[in-house]
């Protein structure tokens, strides 16, 4: 699937606030939920739209966007449903990650939608990511209801747990500009891998064999 670019520069130069409207956050959310709900498309809650959801019972008043989690398995299934979503005023404004993060947008307030896939990392340790962004642990296995401004919205299981993996212990403490700290270093460490690391092992690999022959 090609990427879909959008500028979100001239977006912050033409806004004089970019903080999310609530208003119409809440319709789009509502609207996707219905259209999503028509074609059976899992999504959930996560990031700082979870967070809002979980602790303040609200948007977050500084946050930017609406995030949204989905499975990557559900692709076909939200490129089929872009034309309902079209209809009710949205447009697909962004695709990166060949497909792993899908963007839509209505009245200038966008919702990101993350399409994770299973795999294991460097380190051989299970994980759910799309792009630079992991989730460890088990809470993509079993989803619970959180009521949400008045509709039933998925989160991810364990959600303390995942509040502490995304935000630290302080989580529950209200604070302005704190994205999730999501482990983004993991492909600083595998260029790293790849740079430093790789051509070492290799280096060392071809010496041995250098003084087997010589031996």
């Amino acid at each position: 699937m090609q990427n879909l670019t959008y500028d979100f520069e001239a977006r912050k130069q033409r806004r004089t606030d970019l903080s999310i409207d609530p208003k119409i956050a809440r319709e789009n959310l509502e609207i996707l939920k219905r259209v999503f709900d028509n074609h059976s498309i899992q999504f959930w809650l996560v990031y700082g739209t979870m967070l809002g959801a979980y602790r303040d019972k609200q948007f977050i008043p500084f946050d930017t966007d609406t995030d949204l989690g989905s499975f990557y398995g559900e692709l076909d299934k939200i490129l089929a449903a872009r034309k309902d979503m079209e209809e009710e005023g949205f447009e697909m404004i962004r695709v990166k990650h060949e497909g792993q993060l899908i963007t839509f947008m209505r009245q200038d307030e966008y919702i990101d939608i993350g399409l994770f896939k299973r795999k294991r990392d460097l380190f051989l340790k299970k994980c759910w990511y799309y792009g630079s962004n992991r989730v460890y642990g088990s809470h993509f296995d079993r989803f619970d209801e959180i009521d949400f401004l008045g509709q039933s919205y998925r989160i991810p299981g364990d959600p303390e747990a995942l509040l502490v993996q995304w935000y630290g212990d302080s989580w529950n403490v209200p604070r302005e500009n704190q994205p999730a700290d999501l482990p983004a270093s993991f492909p600083k460490v595998r260029r790293a891998f790849r740079v430093i690391f790789l051509p070492a092992i290799i280096g060392f690999k071809l010496i041995r064999k250098l003084v087997r022959l010589v031996s």
